[in-house]
């Protein structure tokens, strides 16, 4: 596994560090940011992760978020150790949906950006769910 926290997925091409601030301004240049006050892949807990689609004049990390479906794999290495998900769902609410970012009672990874592209009208937000660790779909399949 990578050394540093990292976000995979193959379905759309993305192979992105993982940064950590207070505040969004990190990810000006592309990166993707784990949202504050909220879990990281090493507890059962709701791990919320976000990116731009565009910044500026320029496509960023999440551009193509719109793409992943159902059954998708991502890969989140998170100090030292990799953490495979399932896409379970994607859908779209308004900004003032809060309650994306909140705690849930079972591990889960939420994605989201703002949606459609080059506005904030709405977000668009993907649930994944832990892989089974006795599924057939393996980290080399990720890779």
């Amino acid at each position: 596994p990578p050394e540093e926290n990292r976000l995979v997925i193959p379905a759309i091409s993305i192979n992105e560090p993982i940064l950590e601030s207070n505040s969004i301004s990190v990810i000006e240049r592309g990166g993707t940011w784990r949202r504050p006050n909220t879990s990281n892949p090493t507890q059962s807990d709701n791990t919320v992760i976000i990116g731009h689609r565009f910044f500026g004049n320029n496509i960023s990390t999440f551009y193509n978020l719109d793409k992943l479906k159902i059954g998708d794999i991502i890969a989140v290495y998170w100090e030292g150790n990799e953490n495979l998900y399932e896409v379970a769902e994607s859908k779209v609410v308004d900004p003032s949906a809060v309650e994306i970012e909140e705690s849930t009672t079972e591990k889960q990874l939420t994605l989201y950006t703002c949606t459609p592209v080059w506005t904030a009208k709405n977000r668009l937000v993907i649930i994944a769910k832990p892989l089974d660790p006795n599924s057939e779909k393996l980290s080399e399949d990720i890779l």
